[in-house]
């Protein structure tokens, strides 16, 4: 059973009045309060009418895009659990999800996407893109025309997005950084592994480690960066590379995938002292990476999130006028071990 207005107006510690008025935008209603039931009418997935509004709807089904990128993977797969899980709750009422996978590396790919998705009739995306001038300017133009768009995994912060979900990229480079400097040994030289530098996600991550490391650490440290596009030959090449010229790499920070390019690249070399090494996300094979001893830490991020909640945000603010809020993404950060692994 639904969530019924009652219950919201007892959650937020208001009247059923004041509830309904925000609800029909009939204003009387001081902003911080209004920003209060906005965020627990969020919170609390309060959907009025679903099965009437359904009904309405389903001769005249609204649309929503969205666009990934066409990457096999860990995140791809754990973002398409995400959109599956929105897209049979859209389904429940009347809404249509058009699901698109576009090239990484092609930013006009996405915007011929999105046009032919608006001559269907789209009335908001969700997109994890690069972040491009091209993508800043559609944005802003889907915007300026009441078409919202919400990002996810990584963000196009220039552009009128309405929200972003997904982790405080800075932030987790920030953490590994941490992790990095309180637990080395010795000066020497860390390798930091890129993924993609027109991603914003991918350059945030670094930016925070470079920021953070020196300041935990009391050693004489150097960070070299390089991007590698997640590509696992090009990774393995210049890791390896790194490996047997660097006699000093104490550490490595694998910022984007390709974890297994370098505990392939590290066997292959086997030094005599591996370097203390981090990463990002959960995958099968970082587990057992962790397991074995070729990887100390690894953050996680909760990416079935980034798939699932911009469609809510998108669905709700087409069906029933809620404000898309930024302010009610909250990040988690997980740092896992070996010894976190069953």
């Amino acid at each position: 059973m639904g969530v019924t207005i009652k219950e919201v107006a007892e959650y937020v510690g208001v009247s059923r009045g004041t509830v309904d008025r925000v609800l029909h935008k009939r204003g009387n209603v001081k902003k911080e309060i209004e920003q209060k039931v906005l965020r627990a009418l969020d919170e609390l997935d309060y959907a009025p009418n679903a099965s009437a509004r359904a009904l309405a709807l389903s001769q005249n089904a609204p649309k929503i895009g969205v666009l990934i990128p066409n990457q096999p993977g860990f995140f791809h797969d754990e973002v398409r659990r995400g959109i599956s899980r929105g897209q049979e709750e859209c389904r429940a009422l009347g809404v249509e999800l058009l699901v698109e996978e576009c090239d990484a590396n092609a930013p006009a790919e996405y915007i011929r996407v999105i046009d032919r998705m608006c001559e269907e009739g789209v009335k908001g995306f969700a997109i994890s893109a690069q972040n491009s001038q091209l993508l800043i300017e559609k944005i802003d133009q889907l915007d300026a025309g009441d078409i919202p768009v919400v990002t996810l995994n990584s963000d196009i912060p220039a552009s009128r997005r309405r929200a972003f979900v997904g982790e405080d990229a800075y932030k987790s480079g920030r953490i590994a950084g941490e992790l990095v400097g309180k637990m080395l040994q010795s000066d020497g030289e860390i390798l930091i592994v890129g993924g993609r530098p027109e991603f914003d996600a991918h350059v945030s991550r670094v930016k925070g480690f470079q920021d953070c490391v020196s300041v935990y650490s009391p050693h004489k440290i150097e960070c070299k960066v390089i991007y590698t596009y997640e590509i696992y030959p090009l990774t393995y090449d210049r890791i390896l590379e790194e490996l047997s010229e660097c006699r000093e790499l104490c550490g490595v920070y694998l910022s984007a995938s390709c974890v297994s390019a370098y505990v392939d690249a590290l066997n292959r070399v086997k030094p005599s002292k591996r370097p203390l090494a981090v990463c990002h996300d959960v995958p099968a094979d970082t587990l057992g990476y962790l397991k074995e001893g070729s990887l100390d830490f690894t953050i996680e991020q909760n990416i079935f999130r980034q798939g699932y909640k911009p469609i809510q945000l998108l669905r709700d603010h087409i069906l029933y006028g809620k404000e898309i809020y930024n302010d009610n993404i909250k990040p988690f950060y997980n740092i896992i071990s070996s010894e976190c692994i069953l």
